[in-house]
């Protein structure tokens, strides 16, 4: 049996060899990027995707959100302008005055 041309591209199979690669370049350097990894080994986008989806069983997170370091200094920006606003507010309210005791 022939195998005749057909439109389309390749159909790429995820070899055992590919996804251990994929998995080792992830577990030694989390912050790279999907397309750092498709130029190293040489796979397309698409299935790079889906071996980290499928076979890997990770999915993507935003270092942004995951990086502890990041969220410190999210947290200590959040304080900063929590204080400023607090000083802003206190400058623009009126001071209230105590009631005065009166004498009976």
């Amino acid at each position: 049996m022939r195998d005749d041309e057909h439109s389309g591209g390749s159909v790429e199979v995820p070899t055992p060899e590919t996804i251990e690669q994929i998995h080792d370049m992830v577990l030694a350097d989390r912050r790279l990027k999907v397309r750092e990894i498709v130029k190293a080994i040489g796979v397309s986008h698409g299935s790079m995707v889906s071996i980290m989806k499928d076979h890997l069983g990770m999915r993507k997170l935003s270092t942004r959100c995951g990086d502890l370091a990041h969220l410190k200094c999210r947290l200590s920006k959040a304080v900063v302008w929590h204080k400023r606003f607090v000083t802003y507010l206190r400058k623009r309210t009126p001071a209230r005055r105590k009631p005065e005791a009166t004498i009976t």
